[in-house]
């Protein structure tokens, strides 16, 4: 594990960046790394990010019950942490022959967006086109931390679902890790193809001072670059700096000399 992250108690720069390993649900005892609620997928020092599996909303028709039903999944809440949600990697993408899927932030008057995918029948659709036909795509502003999911009724599948399937999806995610294919319409198989959840990255940043110009100040003595083969990033997501290593050196510039950034 790099730091400034960490397994273990103290392990870590602070508590936010703290690593757990879980025995999750149906992985036959097998130990997987977490932030908070999410599985990490992988962490990169040099860009400021982590890539996360995050669960995928579901909108389906119950023919039992005869009505539409939601998944309990809504989204992801990095209030008062060091996460935004990327804007450069991320796309809200939403899968369904009928639906209106709605992202939006925590504020009342705050930003929400959606799209809308339709289609008349399943055989309509085409591999790896995502442009409201049976899939949409839509960006999201810089500075997000926090997302709700949320589908209008007026679109559903309570009529079509024998010809375009009982359940829409959507979910934030990174836009390079989606292809569209026409059998996520009518089976199972996006939520098969990413076990249940679906990659999103998270750009992360030390976010006690605005950018590197204060933080280089050390005014409060938390400076983080603590390599002397070190240099200060701001962040492009938000307030905040991280750490790389100059050019022509290698290594963790978090850690101080001789641990931290060397010579290739």
């Amino acid at each position: 594990m790099e730091y400034p992250f960490g397994i273990g108690a103290d392990c870590s720069l602070n508590p936010a960046f703290d690593i757990n390993c879980t025995n999750s649900n149906n992985q036959n005892g097998v130990f997987k790394p977490f932030v908070g609620d999410f599985e990490l997928l992988n962490i990169s020092l040099t860009h400021g990010t982590i890539r996360v599996l995050m669960d995928i909303p579901t909108y389906c028709y119950n023919t039992s019950t005869q009505d539409m039903e939601n998944s309990t999944v809504i989204g992801f809440n990095g209030t008062d942490t060091p996460y935004r949600l990327s804007d450069v990697h991320n796309k809200f993408t939403v899968v369904g022959c009928s639906t209106l899927a709605y992202i939006k932030d925590d504020g009342d008057k705050g930003y929400q967006s959606g799209c809308v995918s339709t289609c008349n029948d399943a055989s309509d659709l085409e591999d790896g086109a995502c442009s409201g036909m049976g899939c949409c795509q839509t960006a999201i502003p810089n500075g997000m931390y926090y997302y709700e999911v949320g589908f209008d009724s007026r679109f559903n599948t309570s009529q079509t679902w024998r010809s375009t399937g009982r359940c829409s999806y959507a979910t934030l995610m990174e836009a390079t890790e989606f292809n569209f294919s026409t059998a996520y319409i009518n089976s199972t198989k996006l939520i098969d193809t990413y076990a249940g959840g679906a990659p999103m990255v998270l750009d992360w940043a030390l976010r006690d001072v605005e950018s590197c110009v204060t933080a280089k100040r050390n005014e409060t003595g938390n400076y983080a670059c603590l390599s002397r083969n070190s240099v200060c990033v701001n962040s492009i997501n938000g307030e905040g700096y991280f750490c790389n290593c100059s050019h022509g050196y290698e290594g963790n510039p978090y850690l101080p000399d001789p641990d931290g950034c060397h010579g290739k």
